[in-house]
């Protein structure tokens, strides 16, 4: 068999394995496992990758540490997609290098593919106004939380945030102005927040954010730390946070925790209008 017939052969079957998956992190693997079969590879890098599509980081090593690279550039039609550097134990000869650079051609179309599908579904579930997750990515997320706590039986609580006097200031300034408080409240409670913590708006003015690893001692603390942002970050005039948390137990459904939450957001909501009156 020519060494054209088999290149061509070991190409559609790396094309094929790449099409069992749309994680680009997963597809640099298959492409490394082929490498590694048919040349003795033992590591890759892509460097230089767009958006924020891979899962696990842009760079595959595989442990490598001394290691002599070959690199390659990936392109899909307009799409650069990075320089690809695909580690050796030895320095190759020629005639790997250049096998090697045909091999890892393959993925780019792929590879283009999957980061498109993955920037897709991180803009389906980011909200456009404030750039944190949406309700899509928030119930996403619970569900991920709690089914973890379930099996691991680590605490989990849910807090519901609203922003009260924000209806007077879209009657009074304007949505512009709104939108603008909007943007400053979510920067601030996301600065606040852990960095394993997400927050998600979740309606007009709400917001929601999963605690993990919480402890229900931490309550009072967790609660009155945020509801400080609309004094020391001057969001707006005459805003302030009402905010209802949920500890979840066992048994407890995604509904049943976000209604928990829900009533004690009322009743905190509720505390402050009679402090006010």
């Amino acid at each position: 068999m020519s060494r054209d017939v088999q290149t061509v052969q070991r190409s559609h079957v790396l094309l094929c394995d790449l099409q069992r998956t749309l994680d680009p992190t997963g597809q640099l693997h298959i492409l490394l496992q082929h490498l590694g079969a048919e040349l003795g590879v033992i590591g890759l890098a892509l460097e230089q990758c767009p958006g924020e599509a891979f899962s696990e980081g842009n760079s595959l090593r595989a442990g490598v540490t001394r290691a002599v690279p070959v690199r390659t550039r990936l392109q899909a039609g307009e799409m650069e997609i990075g320089d690809l550097n695909i580690y050796f134990p030895l320095p190759p000869g020629l005639q790997e290098a250049h096998a090697a650079r045909q091999l890892a051609a393959v993925i780019s179309w792929p590879l283009c593919n999957a980061i498109c599908h993955q920037q897709a579904l991180l803009e389906a579930q980011t909200d456009s106004l404030t750039g944190v997750g949406n309700r899509l990515a928030f119930d996403r997320v619970l569900k991920r939380e709690m089914a973890r706590s379930e099996r691991h039986g680590s605490p989990l609580a849910l807090l519901l945030i609203d922003l009260d006097g924000f209806k007077q200031i879209n009657d009074t300034l304007g949505h512009s102005a709104g939108d603008r408080v909007l943007r400053k409240l979510a920067k601030a409670l996301k600065n606040s927040l852990r960095e394993h913590e997400d927050l998600f708006r979740v309606g007009g003015d709400e917001f929601a954010v999963v605690l993990t690893e919480f402890e229900s001692r931490d309550q009072d603390a967790v609660i009155n730390r945020l509801k400080s942002i609309t004094r020391d970050h001057r969001i707006g005039p005459g805003l302030s946070l009402s905010i209802g948390m949920a500890c979840w137990s066992p048994g407890c459904s995604a509904r049943q925790l976000f209604d928990l939450a829900d009533r004690a957001l009322y009743r905190d909501k509720a505390r402050g209008k009679r402090s006010r009156n």
